[in-house]
């Protein structure tokens, strides 16, 4: 989980035709890894708030592991929206 989001990856990310909100919170997620953030992607693309401006805050490894599992109310447990 990183603080700020690579330009270049939501960009690549964008071009392939997802939100750029979405994008973000993927690599904000996802350590602005492009595979990994794809992956966040097709694994939360489905939820409701996949395009909400994302918001960032530093994360205990356990909300990092909630994020990727898709378990919203563990990570609202340890402060963080998914």
């Amino acid at each position: 989980v990183v603080d700020e989001v690579d330009e270049g990856v939501v960009a690549m990310l964008a071009a392939m035709g997802f939100g750029e909100n979405g994008c973000r919170r993927a690599c904000l997620a996802a350590g602005n890894n492009v595979e990994a953030a794809s992956e966040w992607i097709f694994a939360h693309m489905e939820d409701p708030d996949f395009n909400d401006p994302p918001t960032v805050m530093h994360a205990t490894a356990e909300a990092e592991a909630a994020l990727f599992t898709g378990s919203s109310e563990k990570a609202m447990e340890v402060g963080r929206s998914p």
